[in-house]
């Protein structure tokens, strides 16, 4: 997708952002800051209206907007964040500051995934892209996981594989 002329692209402490030129107000935030997962919030209408993501609600302080990860990968959880539940081995993940596209309305973010041992699980990438059909605005992932050990992710209620 070209990149909108409504839209100025930019990266300021570990973070992409997406501005509205027009209505002077940014759209999407891309959070890349250091040992927590990468996530989208906030994610708003294409005129900035309304937020359409939360950020650690009160009903679910782990969850972060539009945001990746897994329960029980290889015994250690990457879903919750670190401290929130001291019985469980929680890993870190280290992400790159976002890279922009010069010619298209699109980011990439490398992660490291370590375990709690500090042993190397996953590095993972991903490709996002923003764009407009008439009103209706798009975001697409591109999510590539590579495992550096043998890899076992627990299922779950929700999430896993």
């Amino acid at each position: 997708m070209p990149i909108d002329s409504r839209w100025r692209l930019r990266t300021n402490n570990n973070c992409l952002f997406v501005d509205n030129i027009s209505h002077g107000k940014v759209i999407l935030q891309h959070n890349a800051r250091p040992n927590l997962r990468p996530y989208i919030h906030p994610l708003r209408l294409a005129d900035g209206s309304v937020c359409l993501t939360e950020d650690s609600p009160w009903h679910h302080p782990w969850q972060h907007g539009i945001q990746t990860g897994f329960h029980g990968v290889n015994g250690c959880d990457f879903w919750l964040d670190p401290g929130q539940h001291p019985d469980l081995l929680i890993g870190t993940i280290e992400p790159s500051n976002p890279r922009i596209s010069d010619e298209t309305s699109s980011w990439i973010i490398e992660s490291i995934w370590r375990h709690t041992d500090g042993s190397l699980l996953l590095v993972e990438q991903q490709t996002w892209s923003l764009g407009m059909l008439r009103e209706h605005l798009f975001l697409d992932l591109n999510w590539m996981l590579q495992a550096i050990p043998n890899i076992h992710i627990e299922q779950h209620a929700y999430g896993g594989l």
